[in-house]
């Protein structure tokens, strides 16, 4: 199990995921002084998460597997770029934050893994049959590390094929994998 608590005003994906920055120093009073900015999570943030790993050995060599993850959704707030409004600001740097960073959070996500494995001897060598089933639930959850904030935002392809335009404030940029099934072979000798 895994807590975390990410404070800061540089918002970043080196912030939350790499720790690769200097988070609280950013002297631009545009944002030091708007609290929308500064008092908030970074958007990274998974404050839980919870994993479950084993493995237990069944009789006639066969083993049975599992991965659980629990992962807390991460936070996010409405925000408008400016090249979108009639306001004197950069157009290709200035975000517009409409609301707290952390008003907003994307819906937990929980993550199931299975193997079972058959081990089989032929003399010296060990030949063990796998088969795995990812993502046993198809469950879909936000794995990249941006929510689409703007409100502005739309889905282009979606929007194109449906002729009208389709937001996607509030939704993920991309999918975890849905449910797949592997088999497998290993040959010891």
């Amino acid at each position: 199990m895994t807590y975390e608590r990410s404070r800061g005003t540089r918002d970043n994906n080196e912030c939350g995921v790499l720790s690769l920055c200097t988070n609280g120093v950013d002297t631009d009073p545009n944002f030091e002084k708007n609290p929308f900015y500064r008092d908030a999570v970074l958007s990274q943030e998974r404050p839980w998460q919870i994993k479950f790993r084993g493995n237990y050995a069944l009789p006639a060599r066969i083993n049975f597997g599992w991965d659980y993850r629990w992962l807390k959704g991460r936070p996010y707030g409405a925000i408008q770029y400016c090249y979108t409004t009639d306001l004197q600001c950069d157009p290709y740097g200035q975000t517009i934050y409409l609301e707290p960073r952390d008003a907003r959070r994307e819906p937990s996500a929980s993550l199931l893994n299975l193997r079972l494995a058959k081990e089989f001897g032929l003399g010296a060598v060990t030949v063990t049959g796998v088969v795995d089933v990812l993502n046993v639930f198809n469950t879909q959850y936000d794995s990249n590390t941006n929510i689409l904030n703007d409100i502005n935002g739309t889905y282009g392809r979606e929007s194109a094929r449906r002729g009208t335009a389709v937001s996607s404030f509030g939704k993920p940029y991309s999918l975890t994998a849905g449910r797949q099934t592997r088999f497998g072979l290993r040959v010891e000798f």
